[in-house]
């Protein structure tokens, strides 16, 4: 396949902002300069039903005072190139403000995981934007390939104050009773206040009805982080397998959350099947390599996925030839005298050498030089 220079040039104007430094970024996109930029390796790792870790780094982009709130969404994008094209945010949690740090700072943040159904597919991203008013600040790709997240247990409602279990539940049934217990309960929404809400026991099977089995209210007192303990024990109106006999596949012992009338989350704590498997979570996402080239022709793999070529055969790049105006004035005259044309014509070659030796399709072409004169009073400024 022939790649036009038109196609290049297009190219390269994108790739600025996805392969330098191996940063998969959406800053070029910004009308001014985001004060902060995602740094990968970026990742995102499901660690139980009710949450996953979203793993980046920070960089400062201007030495300002602080970040100010930023949001954290997990986007199903619908296209690879556009972070303001079609998408579905399929989580969010904020970040409260920190300082300047002239060094890259890690992050290591919990999102909440939705027990999706038919959920809309896309190419999976991170993306940061401002508390204030939702403009996107930066963004990370996380997959080349386009997911349909899908799970039967997991939070309910975008629209909740989200709560994760940080720690996996422990549940002991008895004939009369549940205990439950989460050493580490997280709602960072909430962090200072406390909330009561309704402990469910039920049965059931993924994805559909249940069989409530007993409840009770209980008081979460979130501390300064918005973390609390969860420790219940709940009466059964009925023992856990007393549904069996009429509907022998509901055997999923399930911990439900209520808000009020609202459900927030939904976990399996067991079964009532020994041979039952614990649901699956889903796979890590990860940023691409944006600099890895199969073919070695110059196209990095993840350029090619956007050209539509394929990663494995080379393909005929045209050279994209750049038009150069060289100034000078009476300051590099007075230090190079007569070798001042031999010191334009070794960096030009010298520039068409790296380009070379790079495998970028891209040749600098002199077309005049120009003598500004005395410029031994201008600055950088004029």
């Amino acid at each position: 396949m022939m790649v036009t220079k038109q196609t290049i040039r297009g190219l390269v104007l994108y790739s600025l902002g996805l392969t330098l430094a191996a940063i998969s970024a959406v800053g070029a996109y910004a009308e001014t300069l985001s004060p902060i930029s995602i740094q990968c390796p970026c990742s995102f790792e499901p660690q139980n039903q009710t949450h996953g870790l979203a793993k980046f780094s920070i960089v400062f982009n201007d030495t300002v005072a602080q970040s100010g709130d930023i949001n954290v969404e997990l986007r199903l994008l619908n296209d690879l190139r556009f972070f303001y094209d079609t998408y579905s945010v399929i989580s969010s949690v904020e970040i409260r403000s920190f300082p300047f740090s002239a060094d890259p700072q890690a992050i290591q943040i919990p999102l909440p995981t939705y027990a999706f159904s038919n959920a809309t597919s896309g190419f999976p991203g991170l993306v940061l934007t401002n508390s204030i008013d939702a403009s996107v600040l930066d963004g990370a790709i996380l997959g080349l390939t386009k997911v349909n997240p899908s799970a039967d247990y997991g939070l309910s409602s975008l629209d909740e104050a989200p709560i994760m279990f940080l720690t996996s539940p422990e549940f002991i049934g008895a004939t009369d009773s549940a205990e439950v217990s989460v050493a580490s309960v997280y709602a960072p929404t909430l962090a200072g206040q406390s909330e009561t809400v309704e402990v469910i026991i039920s049965a059931g099977s993924p994805g559909e009805g249940f069989y409530k089995k007993g409840s009770a209210p209980l008081t979460l007192n979130y501390d300064a982080e918005g973390k609390a303990a969860l420790e219940l024990t709940v009466a059964l109106d009925s023992a856990l397998d007393s549904h069996l006999s009429q509907d022998a596949a509901a055997t999923d012992l399930q911990m439900r959350l209520n808000r009020g009338d609202q459900q927030i989350l939904v976990y399996r704590v067991g079964s009532l099947d020994s041979a039952a498997e614990a649901p699956a979570l889903g796979a890590d996402l990860s940023a691409p390599d944006t600099l890895k080239d199969s073919d070695q022709d110059g196209i990095s793999d993840f350029n090619e996925r956007l050209l539509g070529t394929d990663p494995t055969v080379q393909n005929s790049v045209e050279t994209v030839p750049v038009e150069m105006v060289y100034t000078y004035g009476k300051t590099a005259s007075d230090e190079y005298g007569d070798d001042l044309a031999a010191r334009i014509e070794l960096l030009h070659e010298a520039a068409n050498a790296v380009f070379s030796a790079s495998m970028v399709p891209v040749k600098l072409v002199e077309i005049q030089r120009i003598n500004v004169g005395d410029d031994r009073n201008l600055t950088g400024d004029d």
